[in-house]
């Protein structure tokens, strides 16, 4: 648990109980495992909750969310120093636990029987590095990367979780990023192929608000993205929706 915090930085309670504690026989007994090893882990002081309870993509009632007190960060990391930073803002603590939704969401795909692993990247770890078209040195920084292995088919993405606060024209830019990553030929040369984009939003309006963008554009690969809500993600991942 205080891996998947320190992985996530902020989770709540619920998105705890989804990535440790999916396995019990009920959800009801899942909730009582988790706030019982929460309230242990808070009361030796490697835990603490925030003062503000938010939503995440399937915003619902409002959580406790939980971040690594510094007793935590040290059995995590050791004597590494971490670097220190204050309160987070509303809209950047809305979009990790986006983005810690749609892990969750992926950790339950392995269970359809057709799945053999899922494997996730959190970002940094899921940051790639290139080179621009002078040959200076790039980041692309995609939320999380995913690779769904199946008796048949190994499915790689890039994830982007927009909650609606950036413009089009931020999202075309974003696309751009990763067709110059394509271009550069990193990826292929390190997986032997180039994963698909995943866009997820909270509405299929702005979805279809870029797909048809990207479509218009005239300089990019259609055929890359894919585009989906919490509701349809599930069928996207499973290849039955563009």
């Amino acid at each position: 648990m205080l891996r998947r915090v320190a992985e996530h930085r902020y989770l709540t309670t619920h998105q705890l109980q989804g990535f440790c504690f999916a396995e019990h026989a009920s959800d009801a007994s899942a909730s009582r495992t988790t706030r019982r090893v929460l309230a242990r882990l808070e009361g030796d002081g490697l835990v603490r909750a925030l003062e503000r309870r938010i939503g995440g993509v399937h915003a619902g009632s409002q959580a406790t969310i939980w971040q690594l007190a510094p007793a935590g960060s040290r059995l995590v990391y050791g004597e590494e120093k971490r670097r220190r930073s204050g309160p987070p803002s509303d809209r950047f603590l809305r979009h990790q636990l986006a983005v810690a939704d749609v892990h969750v969401l992926l950790q339950q795909h392995q269970r359809i029987e057709a799945i053999e692993q899922v494997a996730v990247e959190v970002e940094p770890a899921s940051w790639r590095r290139y080179q621009g078209p002078t040959g200076e040195p790039r980041w692309l920084q995609p939320d999380l990367f995913a690779e769904i292995t199946s008796s048949d088919f190994v499915d790689r993405y890039f994830i982007e979780v927009d909650l609606g606060t950036e413009s089009l024209p931020t999202l075309l830019g974003k696309c751009e990023q990763y067709e110059q990553y394509l271009k550069s030929g990193v990826e292929q040369a390190r997986s032997g192929g180039f994963p698909l984009v995943l866009w997820l939003f909270l509405s299929p309006e702005r979805a279809d608000r870029l797909k048809a963008a990207v479509r218009r554009s005239g300089r990019l690969t259609n055929s890359l993205y894919r585009y989906a809500t919490p509701e349809t993600i599930t069928q996207v991942l499973a290849g039955g929706g563009v």
